[in-house]
């Protein structure tokens, strides 16, 4: 998963530790690009690949299913399987989130969230990793990723269980509005045993980190 930059010595600048959270919106950043990755060279001559040159050491089970002879796809495609294999971890734990995620901690072994009671998960974030993993799972269905079209279709699966839960966990019946923010009840439920407080006055209505969430909820939820 995607680490949220890192702590700066505040008198030298010199970098101490990495941020070891995440959050749906530094996903959809990550998500974008792995995306872009994968598209291929532009129409200008630029190869997204390039921002992916520095290895990622693969396990033996890892190089048998993953072996495009560039090591920069390699990488890519790495980290694609891990990154969702952590969110199906993850929502397989804590299935009251619905596919959603909140501020919360990563390990070498995937997400790591203490609050299981009353935590709160933001649809201004959850938006944007939406439609991250929307052109992930679009891409990986182009024929030159057919060793890899599960990957793709287990992308378009998360996706449509966002889609699915985006109502139920984030929409405020009373104003009739997407909130901000939800708070879940008990996270280890699932979303249909579960209780949501998304009465919040505050909707998610922002252009760069409202709306996403919006529109993703009217044209699939």
């Amino acid at each position: 998963m995607t680490q949220l930059g890192q702590v700066l010595d505040p008198v030298s600048g010199n970098v101490t530790k990495p941020r070891s959270f995440t959050v749906g919106s530094k996903e959809a950043s990550h998500l974008s690009l792995l995306a872009l990755g994968l598209n291929g060279i532009t129409d200008e001559g630029y190869d997204p690949l390039d921002l992916f040159h520095w290895p990622v050491p693969l396990t033996p089970e890892e190089k048998v299913k993953i072996n495009t002879g560039d090591q920069r796809l390699d990488n890519v495609l790495v980290i694609l399987y891990r990154k969702m294999k952590s969110l199906e971890d993850f929502n397989a734990k804590q299935p009251g989130y619905g596919g959603f995620i909140p501020w919360i901690g990563i390990t070498d072994t995937g997400l790591d969230n203490k609050d299981k009671t009353n935590a709160k998960t933001v649809s201004l974030d959850d938006g944007q990793m939406a439609w991250g993993i929307y052109p992930v799972a679009h891409v990986l269905q182009k024929p030159q990723y057919k060793d890899h079209h599960e990957l793709g279709l287990r992308y378009r699966k998360y996706f449509d269980l966002m889609a699915d839960n985006a109502a139920t966990v984030f929409l405020n019946k009373t104003g009739n509005y997407f909130a901000m923010a939800s708070i879940v009840g008990q996270s280890n439920l699932p979303v249909k045993d579960n209780t949501y407080k998304s009465d919040g006055p505050d909707a998610s209505r922002a252009p760069l980190d409202g709306e996403p969430f919006a529109i993703f909820a009217y044209l699939f939820a």
